[in-house]
C-alpha cells in the first residue's frame, strides 16, 4: 500500500458498540414548498410558470454509474442516459421538465425498485418501475446540493455540500439530517458506502463511520449530533475503497478492478495498487471522475469533458461512448438571426484551448451545430481566443460575424458549413485580411463588440490598436488585400484614430434602425453617437453626440418604434428616435447584464433573474428560480419573434421562455382535463377505476373537494406521458355520487378557492 493510504479502516479493530447520546427533539430539516392553488376547468396555466420553460445543459460530464440489470444508468451534467450493457442500445433523457436541474449527480434504488436521482442543485428524482417521475424539492428548498446517493434499510443516505441526510423514499420526506460531522469545519459528503454493518462517509476533511449498524440501525441514530461519527482519515476523501478487509479513502476518483485499485491522474488510469500494468491514457480534456466495476467484467470511466468508456483489462484500447445533443459548457452571450431563426451561442474558452467543445454554437430547433478548429481545421477556422466571446452580427445573407478573444472575427455560413477569418490584429497590425484556407496576413485580435447598419456595413471594435478603434468594413465584398490607401477602393475605413475618441476598448456596438451608431467605450465611461450618410467609406461619419463619463453600459437594445434603450449602473435610459435627450426609465435596476425589446416590454437579463418590465402598464414581474429558471445568474437573453421564445444563457446552461409571440403573455397552457368524466361506484363494469387529471405542470398535485369546501382527496403529479404531467384519483368505494372540485396546485405561488351560492 502507498503511503498516501496507509491510513485506513479496519474490520478487526473497530469498536463494535458506541455510546448513543440521548436523542434531542428532533426538528424539521427542511420546509415544504408553498404552493398555488388554482381553479379548475376552465383555467390557464400562471403566468411563466415552470412549463413554460425548457433548459438545456451540457452533456460532457459523468458523475456516476449505476447497474440493475442489464441497465446502467449513467448520471451525466445534461441528464440520464439509459445503457443496455447487453443490448448495447441507449436512451438519453435531457427533458427538463423531468428533470428541472438538468444536472445529475448520483443515481441509487430503493427497495420497492424505485430509481432515485439527485442533481447538483438540490432536486431528488424518483423513477418508478413503470419509468413515472416525481420530483422532490427538499433538498433544494435548503440549499443542500446532492452530491451522492446510497440506498440502505429502506432509507436513502444522502451526501451533500451541507452535510448528510437520511431520506424516507417511502413517505418522500428528509428523516433526519447531519449539517455538523464530527469535529469538521466543512460538513460536504462527497461519496457514501456500506461496508458490512458501518455506514462510511468520505468527506473533504476526511473519512467518518458508525459502525454496529445490525445493532442500532440507522433510523435510531441521531444525525442532529456531530458526535456520532468517528474519525478514520483526515484526509480529503473523494472514493472509498474496501481492499483486504479495510476501507481505504482517496483523493481522486478510485476502484477496485480484477483485485487491481484504479485510480485517476490527469486523465490517465493508473494502478495504484497490485500487479501494476503500464499506465493507461483514457482522455487529455479533463481527469477521470467516476468508476464502476461491472462484475470484474469491463471497468466503466466517466469523465470530465469526454462523455465516458468501457475497458475490458485486456489489450484493447478503450471504448469511448458519445452522448448527443446539446454539449457546450459555458456561453457568454446568446443571439437570433433575424435573416432565418437560428440561434446563436458564443462561447466562454478558459485557457489553455484546446478541448472539443469550446465552440461557436447553432441550435436550428432541432439539431445543435459546433463550429471550431476540430470542426473545420486549424488553418480554416484559425484560433478561438481564450475568454469570452461576445461581439455578433448578424447578416441579411444569414450569415453571421462572430467577434472573440485573440481569434479576430469569424465569419460563417451555416448553409454552405463554411467558416472565413476576418483579420483585424492589434498594436501595429496595420493590414486588414479576410482568410478563407488559411493563407494570409495573422495577427492576434480581440474584438468584444460589432453591429450591422442596414446599409450592410459592419462596424468592428479593435483592441488596443494604434490605427483606429473602429474599423468600417462593406461586407457585400471582400477587402483589397493590396496596400491601399483609398477606402472605397480597398472595401474597408478606419475611425476614431486620435483622442478624444481613440479608446483601448470599444466595449458595446449597437446600430439603431436609422443607421445611428453607438460606441460605448468602457475604460473612460464615454458614450459617443455617430452616424453616416450611406457612404461611410467615401464620405466618413459624423459625430452626433459625444456623453462623457456616461457611466458603466452593459446592454444597448432597440425598441420597436426606434427608440434606443440602455441599460447599466445608471439603470434603465431611453434615447428616442432622431433625439440626442437621454431620458431616464428606472434607477432602481442596476444589475442588468443584457436586453431584449418586445413592444412596450423590457426583457432584462440580471445577477437576480430575469425580470419582464411592461413600460406601457408600469409592471414588473420576475422569472427566476422559483418557476423554473435553472439559475438566476443571467448572462444573456435574446428573442425569437417568429416563435415567440426568450432565450436565456445562466451560469449552469441554456434556457428558452416560452412568452407568446406579442410578448404580453405567454401562450397559455390548455385547460387542465380530467377524464373519463364519470366515474361509477357500482361496479367494475360500469365506470372506470380511476380519474385522470391531464396537462399539469411538474411537481404539481390536485386536490378534490365536495361542492361545500370539504377535502376529499390529494394526489400528486406523478405520470409523465406524452409530454405532459398527469394524476390519478382512485376514489373511496363508498364515496356518494355528485359533482366534486378539482383544484390543481402548481408550485411556486400561492391562491385561493371561493365558493359562493
Amino acid at each position: 500500500m502507498q503511503k498516501q493510504n496507509s491510513c485506513h479502516y479496519n474490520y478487526n479493530h473497530r469498536n463494535r458498540r458506541g455510546h448513543l447520546r440521548p436523542p434531542r427533539r428532533l426538528l424539521p430539516a427542511f420546509f415544504c414548498c408553498v404552493v398555488t392553488l388554482l381553479t379548475f376547468v376552465p383555467v390557464s396555466a400562471p403566468v411563466f410558470a415552470s412549463e413554460n420553460i425548457t433548459s438545456y445543459s451540457t452533456t460532457v460530464t459523468v458523475n456516476h454509474f449505476f447497474q440493475w440489470g442489464d441497465t446502467l444508468w449513467v448520471a451525466t451534467s445534461g441528464g440520464l442516459r439509459v445503457h443496455n450493457i447487453k443490448t448495447g442500445a441507449t436512451e438519453f433523457i435531457s427533458n427538463s421538465r423531468i428533470f428541472p436541474d438538468l444536472h445529475l449527480t448520483a443515481v441509487s434504488r430503493d427497495s420497492r425498485g424505485n430509481l432515485w436521482i439527485g442533481s447538483r442543485g438540490g432536486y431528488l428524482y424518483k423513477r418508478t418501475p413503470r419509468g413515472q417521475f416525481t420530483t422532490f424539492s427538499n433538498y433544494k428548498i435548503a440549499g443542500w446540493g446532492i452530491l451522492s446517493l446510497y440506498a440502505h434499510d429502506d432509507l436513502i443516505v444522502v451526501g451533500s455540500n451541507l452535510g448528510a441526510s437520511l431520506f424516507d423514499p417511502a413517505r418522500g420526506v428528509a428523516l433526519r439530517n447531519a449539517a455538523a460531522i464530527a469535529n469538521f469545519s466543512n460538513p460536504r459528503v462527497n461519496t457514501i458506502r456500506v461496508f458490512r454493518d458501518t455506514l462510511f462517509l468520505g468527506c473533504e476533511e476526511g473519512m467518518v463511520y458508525i459502525d454496529g449498524l445490525d445493532a442500532a440501525p440507522l433510523v435510531r441514530r441521531n444525525f442532529y449530533d456531530p458526535g456520532i461519527w468517528k474519525v478514520a482519515d483526515r484526509r480529503r476523501a473523494v472514493s472509498l475503497i474496501e481492499y483486504g478487509g479495510s476501507v481505504y479513502p482517496f483523493a481522486s476518483p478510485a476502484v477496485v478492478f480484477r483485485n487491481r485499485i484504479y485510480t485517476d491522474s490527469s486523465g490517465w488510469l493508473v494502478a495504484a495498487v497490485g500487479d501494476r500494468p503500464p499506465e493507461m491514457h483514457i482522455t487529455n480534456q479533463g481527469g477521470l471522475r467516476t468508476f464502476y466495476n461491472e462484475g470484474d467484467r469491463r471497468l466503466w470511466i466517466g469523465t470530465d469533458e469526454s462523455f465516458y468508456f468501457s475497458y475490458d483489462g485486456d489489450f484493447m484500447p478503450p471504448v469511448q461512448h458519445e452522448i448527443g445533443g446539446f454539449t457546450l459548457r459555458m456561453a457568454s452571450r446568446v443571439v437570433v438571426s433575424p435573416a432565418d431563426g437560428n440561434v446563436w451561442f458564443l462561447p466562454r474558452v478558459p485557457h489553455p484551448n484546446v478541448l472539443w467543445h469550446h465552440a461557436i454554437y447553432r441550435y436550428d430547433g432541432q439539431n445543435w451545430f459546433r463550429y471550431n478548429h476540430f470542426t473545420h481545421s486549424y488553418d480554416i477556422f484559425g484560433y478561438i481566443g481564450d475568454g469570452d466571446a461576445l461581439g455578433f452580427a448578424a447578416g441579411r445573407d444569414s450569415t453571421v460575424w462572430v467577434g472573440t478573444w485573440g481569434g479576430n472575427v469569424k465569419h460563417i455560413d451555416p448553409h454552405r458549413n463554411s467558416v472565413a477569418q476576418l483579420v483585424v490584429g492589434n498594436r501595429g497590425f496595420r493590414h486588414f485580411d479576410y482568410i478563407t484556407d488559411g493563407i494570409g496576413a495573422f495577427d492576434w485580435g480581440k474584438v468584444d463588440a460589432l453591429a450591422m447598419d442596414t446599409s450592410g456595413y459592419l462596424w468592428i471594435s479593435v483592441f488596443d490598436s494604434d490605427h483606429g478603434s473602429i474599423i468600417c468594413y462593406d461586407t457585400r465584398r471582400r477587402p483589397n488585400f493590396s496596400w491601399e490607401d483609398d477606402p472605397p477602393r480597398a472595401g474597408y475605413r478606419r475611425f476614431f484614430k486620435e483622442q478624444p475618441l481613440w479608446a483601448v476598448n470599444i466595449a458595446v456596438l449597437h446600430a439603431d434602425a436609422n443607421n445611428r451608431i453607438f460606441a460605448y467605450d468602457a475604460f473612460e465611461n464615454r458614450l459617443t453617437i455617430f452616424s453616416h450618410g450611406g457612404s461611410p467609406l467615401a464620405d466618413g461619419i459624423i459625430i452626433d453626440t459625444l456623453y462623457e463619463q456616461f457611466g458603466a453600459v452593459s446592454a444597448i437594445g432597440n425598441g420597436d418604434d426606434g427608440d434606443v434603450y440602455i441599460a447599466g449602473t445608471g439603470g434603465i435610459m431611453r434615447i428616442a428616435a432622431g433625439s440626442p435627450v437621454v431620458e431616464r426609465v428606472d434607477n432602481t435596476i442596476t444589475n442588468v447584464t443584457s436586453l431584449a425589446v418586445l413592444g412596450d416590454v423590457l426583457w432584462l437579463g440580471t445577477s437576480t433573474g430575469i425580470l419582464r418590465y411592461d413600460l406601457g402598464k408600469g409592471e414588473k414581474k420576475w422569472i427566476d428560480e422559483s418557476v423554473g429558471l435553472p439559475s438566476n445568474d443571467v448572462i444573456s437573453v435574446a428573442l425569437d419573434r417568429k416563435n415567440g421564445h426568450l432565450w436565456i444563457v445562466t451560469d449552469v446552461g441554456v434556457s428558452q421562455l416560452d412568452i407568446g409571440r406579442g410578448g404580453d403573455e405567454p401562450r397559455p397552457r390548455r385547460t387542465v382535463f380530467a377524464f373519463p368524466n364519470v366515474f361509477s361506484v357500482s361496479g367494475n363494469n360500469q365506470g372506470v377505476q380511476h380519474v385522470t387529471f391531464t396537462e399539469l405542470g411538474p411537481r404539481s398535485s390536485v386536490s378534490v373537494y365536495t361542492v361545500n369546501g370539504t377535502l376529499v382527496a390529494t394526489v400528486d403529479a406523478e405520470h409523465f406521458t406524452d409530454s405532459e404531467w398527469r394524476a390519478l384519483w382512485v376514489p373511496r368505494r363508498n364515496l356518494a355520487p355528485g359533482t366534486y372540485i378539482a383544484v390543481a396546485r402548481p408550485s411556486g405561488k400561492r391562491a385561493k378557492i371561493i365558493l359562493r351560492p
